[in-house]
């Protein structure tokens, strides 16, 4: 196991559910600018933004999968709003929760009858601070 949010586990395995393939973590601060009169600007750290992280996700019905049924399985908790730790290489990943921000998908093979073959995705996840 890569790592979890709520019920869902994330694994490096092509041959199970949420194949993590890859990941993306963003960090970032805020800084307030104060003009100087004859003079450079003056930073002044505001402090921190909310962390976001991104999970790249590859689901197929050649590893066993029903692709549409497994991201509307994630798309269903997303709508709850709930905040769940992030937990990646067995630790949480900063000190607060995290929801779901956004869930793009692209249908990448797609059957006769309309049925989802190939999906290529990713998880936005973003910071909740209580």
């Amino acid at each position: 196991m890569i790592g979890s949010w709520g019920p869902i586990v994330f694994t490096m395995s092509s041959l199970r559910k949420f194949s993590f393939s890859g990941g993306s973590r963003e960090v970032k601060y805020r800084w307030g600018q104060t003009e100087v009169v004859n003079g450079k600007a003056r930073l002044q750290f505001g402090g921190e933004e909310l962390e976001g992280f991104e999970i790249d996700l590859f689901l197929s019905v050649d590893i066993g999968l029903n692709p549409r049924r497994e991201i509307e399985f994630i798309k269903r908790i997303a709508d709850q709003g709930e905040a769940y730790p992030l937990i990646i290489g067995g630790q949480p990943l900063g000190k607060n929760m995290f929801v779901v921000a956004a869930l793009p998908q692209e249908w990448t093979r797609i059957a006769g009858n309309g049925k989802v073959l190939e999906l290529h995705g990713s998880i936005s996840f973003l910071e909740f601070v209580d």
